[in-house]
């Protein structure tokens, strides 16, 4: 008898979800993949792929089996709804074929690297599987609003104790499954953490090589034995390819890899990516880049890239203009980076006191919002915050001041990861911004305040400055108001770092509009720490080249 596996996805991961079919022909033996379609185009490319293993299930032959699922689907965004269907699509399976004895539910962004027979095994005569994420000390925080485990395989056996799980789930997840965390939820994953004290026979896998993943490779040393990569010296069953992000070989993207923005594609992949989390030269050898080569592969059969962006277009000026002033070895800069860009004046500084930015700029965060945990400067900011959120000095709640709030993305942000911990107070300069982020949060407090006015940033316990120096056509007086605050805490985040010397760009931002972007210098940003009588005492990387900084008063 082989395997039976179900997973969902749509268009966005259909690439992925091929690579998880191949990946599974490679290591799993004798298998069936039901794959749920979440929209029709996914549902047309692999009826016209017609794979072997493979059964296409139609998103509306699960709705008019679950009524209850349908029913909430326009309270759902999709990132939502894609959870709450998880339990759904596994019940489905079960009570549609008699035939089944279990179903293991799988992640899109799942590849298999060896047998999955020794995680059945580890099952036993239990009834559930489930995965711890088993997080490095470094993501341990994440565990809080992120669960104990990982829905990213879980096996359901057809007995009561097997049904009875997954028909609480599956009615916890139709009551509330959002992409917040309030009251010990969040999404359809922080309900598991009490699996093994609420029900009976609930295995928690053990096997390191089931569910490694970016937040606990670390953990591991990696290997190789038959061209197969172990961890721990044992055979790598499935790793979790989390935060992905993909571009097309256009000439930004292959800029943004010379610019260090962008990691280039293995041999044979023209793809270009980048995740939120750092990967060491084994990790990206072994695991990395021959699933880079099964995305390649997948498009190529998809004759497309389903789920693969296009690098902005908005950046290839500036990034084209960073590499030829690198090359030149000049560029707009003084050795003091408090001088202001020759010929800026502040003129851009004023490009963001305008109704159509504020309008893009909320568009784009409501979309980021449904799903944060994809977004690079939101798992950032959540791990910076995390540091902070036990921190027993720290009052509860805590005056948290967010200086060029922008759109207000991280208030919500602290709603949902930590409801009650901070008191969020929204702050920008540009009225038009405020009243789009009024107008969209009216129940928090959002107030208009400059950065350079004198003690505009005093009497709150943390101030955060999120890419705020970049509206600014000088460095050095941005810089010492953030730091001269009398906030305990000062969190510098996503700030651009160059390793060589401070200095301000005039580049392209939203739709019509010119800003600054600002590179500072370690050597100047540790200056200015010590100036102020603080010490940097957590740095989290945002992307290539953009870091953010917890700031403590020593």
């Amino acid at each position: 008898m082989g395997h039976e596996f179900i997973t969902l996805f749509d268009v966005h991961y259909l690439s992925r979800g091929i690579a998880l079919h191949r990946s599974l022909e490679a290591a799993a033996g004798a298998f069936r993949l039901r794959a749920v379609c979440m929209d029709e185009e996914t549902e047309q490319a692999l009826r016209r792929l017609d794979l072997a293993n493979l059964v296409v299930v139609p998103l509306a032959e699960v709705e008019r089996h679950d009524r209850a699922l349908r029913g909430v689907k326009r309270d759902r965004t999709q990132v939502e709804y894609c959870w709450t269907a998880t339990p759904a699509v596994c019940l489905y399976a079960l009570e549609t074929e008699p035939g089944l004895s279990e179903i293991t539910y799988l992640d899109a962004d799942l590849m298999f690297f060896s047998d999955p027979q020794p995680l059945f095994d580890e099952l036993g005569d239990d009834a559930v599987l489930i995965v711890p994420h088993r997080y490095t000390d470094e993501h341990g925080h994440m565990e809080q609003t992120s669960g104990i485990y990982n829905v990213e395989w879980l096996t359901f056996r057809r007995d009561d104790d097997g049904l009875a799980v997954l028909h609480w789930w599956h009615d916890r997840c139709i009551e509330w499954c959002y992409a917040r965390y309030e009251d010990g939820k969040m999404g359809d994953q922080k309900y598991l953490d009490d699996w093994p004290d609420r029900f009976s026979r609930v295995h928690v896998l053990k096997h390191p090589g089931g569910g490694l993943a970016p937040w606990n490779v670390t953990n591991y040393e990696l290997g190789e034995e038959d061209g197969v990569p172990t961890v721990d010296g044992r055979p790598l069953v499935f790793y979790h390819h989390h935060s992905l992000r993909l571009y097309r070989p256009t000439a930004s993207a292959h800029l943004a890899v010379a610019a260090g923005r962008l990691r280039r594609g293995p041999p044979g992949s023209a793809l270009s990516w980048i995740t939120n989390y750092p990967v060491s030269p084994p990790e990206r050898r072994l695991i990395w880049d021959p699933y880079l080569q099964a995305l390649g592969a997948a498009g190529r059969l998809l004759a497309g890239r389903p789920g693969v962006g296009t690098y902005p277009a908005s950046e290839l000026a500036r990034l084209g203009l960073r590499l030829v002033r690198r090359v030149a070895g000049r560029g707009w800069r003084s050795a003091d980076p408090a001088r202001r860009l020759p010929g800026a004046g502040t003129r851009f500084r004023d490009s963001w006191r305008s109704g159509d930015v504020a309008r893009q700029m909320l568009e784009l965060t409501e979309s980021q919002l449904e799903n944060p945990e994809a977004v690079a400067p939101y798992t950032a900011f959540r791990e910076v915050l995390g540091r902070l959120v036990d921190d027993p000095a720290l009052p509860r709640p805590a005056r948290l001041l967010d200086i060029g709030a922008g759109a207000g993305a991280y208030g919500e942000l602290l709603h949902r990861w930590w409801p009650g911990r901070f008191e969020y107070v929204g702050a920008d300069y540009s009225d038009e911004i405020l009243a789009a982020t009024r107008a969209r949060w009216p129940g928090r407090d959002f107030v208009r305040k400059d950065v350079l006015a004198p003690r505009a940033l005093d009497g709150f316990d943390v101030v955060m400055a999120s890419a705020l120096l970049d509206v600014l056509a000088e460095i050095a007086p941005g810089l010492d108001a953030l730091l001269g605050a009398d906030a305990r805490w000062v969190i510098l985040h996503r700030q651009r770092i160059d390793p060589r010397r401070s200095h301000v760009e005039v580049a392209g931002g939203y739709r019509g509009q010119r800003t600054y972007r600002t590179f500072l210098a370690r050597a100047d940003l540790e200056e200015a720490v010590r100036r102020h009588d603080r010490q940097i005492a957590g740095e989290v990387r945002v992307d290539a080249g953009v870091h953010s900084f917890v700031l403590e008063r020593s």
